[in-house]
């Protein structure tokens, strides 16, 4: 039965109704009737759909792009755009404007621009690695570099998001290098440190993820958060680029 139908079903009284019989009205009512139920079923469909979809609209990830090239710019958003659980806010020519816009992560197209810090949770995009330890004294909570995957760049964004610092493999040797060189002493002792906690700590510091170290070793996320958890106390550290570093001059 189609809407238009619906719309010139006729009214019944007695036993007929404009030409139909009692049996025929009864077979027009109930399947009025079923189409009403069919209908109320598909809207609450879409009704579920939509909270659904702003329900994950919600808990996305908010992300802000900051890039004075224009074709960085739109290349990162479209990027972005085509991810689940990723919503871009804006893209910014630079970071002046971005106290207007609620985020949770900035990522920063630093490859051309001074080390600097800004007030706000950011995530500096380099060219250079070299420049990776003056943005890290700069506040940044994250470095991803432009030969890096779309996969580590996503990883790269959850993580800074949900309060963790991250730092490509290459990167936390190169700063591990340069405390060496500036002659920061090493804690040689790691006694507190059970010899799972040790093995955490080592996959970490290669630069894996909780899942992807939890995959490795056969444990849930929450014990590997666990184990982490206690390696960060025990080492007095703050940070997963701390702990890595730690880990890079000692283990």
């Amino acid at each position: 039965m189609t809407i238009s139908s619906i719309c010139a079903f006729p009214c019944c009284h007695g036993k007929r109704a404009f030409g139909f019989s009692t049996r025929r009205a009864k077979l027009l009512v109930a399947e009025y009737a079923n189409w009403l139920f069919h209908a109320a079923v598909t809207c609450a469909k879409i009704r579920r759909g939509i909270f659904i979809e702003r329900e994950s609209a919600s808990t996305a990830i908010r992300v802000l792009v900051i890039s004075p090239r224009t074709l960085v710019r739109a290349g990162l958003g479209a990027v972005l755009r085509g991810q689940p659980q990723i919503h871009v806010v804006a893209d910014l020519d630079n970071p002046r404007s971005a106290a207007k816009f609620y985020f949770n992560v900035a990522l920063v197209d630093a490859s051309n621009a001074r080390s600097q810090p800004h007030p706000f949770r950011f995530l500096a995009l380099l060219s250079d690695p070299n420049a990776a330890r003056a943005w890290l004294d700069a506040g940044v909570a994250g470095i991803v570099l432009e030969t890096a995957s779309v996969e580590e760049l996503l990883s790269a964004i959850r993580q800074v998001a949900h309060g963790e610092t991250f730092l490509p493999p290459s990167i936390t040797k190169k700063v591990a290098a340069s405390l060496a060189a500036r002659g920061v002493p090493r804690e040689q002792s790691i006694e507190p440190l059970t010899d799972r906690e040790r093995e955490v700590l080592g996959l970490l510091a290669e630069g894996l993820s909780n899942k992807d170290i939890a995959q490795k070793l056969y444990l849930s996320v929450r014990t590997v958060e666990g184990h982490l958890a206690t390696v960060y106390g025990e080492l007095q550290v703050k940070s997963r680029t701390e702990a890595a570093l730690w880990a890079m001059q000692n283990l």
